[in-house]
């Protein structure tokens, strides 16, 4: 993995980075294919849009120049940006506004079975932590414990993804993805970002998507029970773009449902999105049943 800190390769985050200390920044993960950044534009606009509901001030030209110059260097991969804020010593209190540190994380894409893009995931809800619907919750900052816990619920379980639920007992979405149901009548239904939905870079680009082909696409609350009755299930985010889920179980495994996938909405979606890896991987598939 390489490590860029404002611009100088190889450099140091200083131990009283405020970001390490309290999880007092914002972050984004992106795609990197062939030296590009997928969806670019819309990334930093996201990005643009959490930094400022933490009251960080960044130069988005030098960081968008650092994030290419990033790119060509990893080639394919992952590429992750951190705004942390600048300010050195003790205390919660911020600098507002304040200047930030720019961290950027360069490493190879995590190992995917090519079967998940073409024969779907598993999925469970777990109970507990619970995401806390706050006014920060759609934004992208550094304190992910509820889904670093999620995750260590559902490990070694054959599960792929956790999808959260809120303080309400109503669900979030996945603790990497965002969720999206598909009823018997192709309407699409996603977690409203006020049931503490994260409003990702993917999440406005699918209901963008979705419109486009004249699907019904709400925001909305979403009940566990409304998940089993679904006539189809799917993960997105920037690094899969859309994954089909194929079964589900609550969190103490007494009700379960399982899918033939990928549905025809889930397919109409995917067939739309020019992701690249999710492409490759369709077309790896493709060739692997021939």
């Amino acid at each position: 993995m390489r490590c860029w800190v404002d611009g100088v390769a190889g450099a140091a985050v200083p131990a009283d980075d405020r970001g390490l200390q309290f999880g007092d920044g914002v972050f984004r993960t992106c795609l990197v294919w062939e030296q590009g950044i997928h969806a670019f534009d819309d990334q930093l606009t996201v990005l643009q849009h959490d930094a400022d509901a933490l009251g960080l001030t960044f130069d988005r030209g030098k960081l968008s120049t650092e994030m290419l110059t990033a790119a060509r260097t990893l080639g394919s991969g992952v590429l992750k940006i951190m705004l942390t804020r600048r300010q050195a010593g003790r205390g919660y209190r911020p600098d507002w506004p304040a200047s930030t540190r720019r961290i950027l994380l360069a490493g190879e894409m995590p190992r995917r079975p090519v079967s998940a893009w073409s024969r779907g995931v598993n999925v469970q809800i777990v109970d507990a932590p619970r995401v806390e619907t706050t006014a920060l919750a759609a934004h992208k900052h550094m304190n992910r414990l509820v889904q670093v816990m999620a995750q260590r619920a559902i490990g070694g379980s054959g599960v792929d993804e956790a999808l959260l639920l809120n303080e309400h007992g109503r669900i979030v979405g996945g603790s990497m993805a965002t969720l999206f149901l598909v009823t018997a009548d192709h309407v699409v239904f996603t977690p409203a970002l006020t049931e503490g939905a994260l409003a990702g870079c993917t999440r406005g680009q699918v209901l963008r998507h979705l419109g486009s082909l004249d699907v019904d696409v709400r925001e909305q609350v979403i009940a566990s029970d409304d998940l089993f009755r679904a006539q189809e299930l799917f993960l997105t985010n920037s690094l899969i773009g859309v994954w089909p889920v194929k079964a589900i179980r609550d969190a103490d495994s007494t009700q379960a449902k399982q899918w033939s996938v990928p549905g025809a909405v889930t397919c109409r979606l995917a067939g739309s999105m020019s992701h690249p890896l999710q492409q490759r991987m369709i077309a790896d598939a493709a060739e692997a049943d021939q």
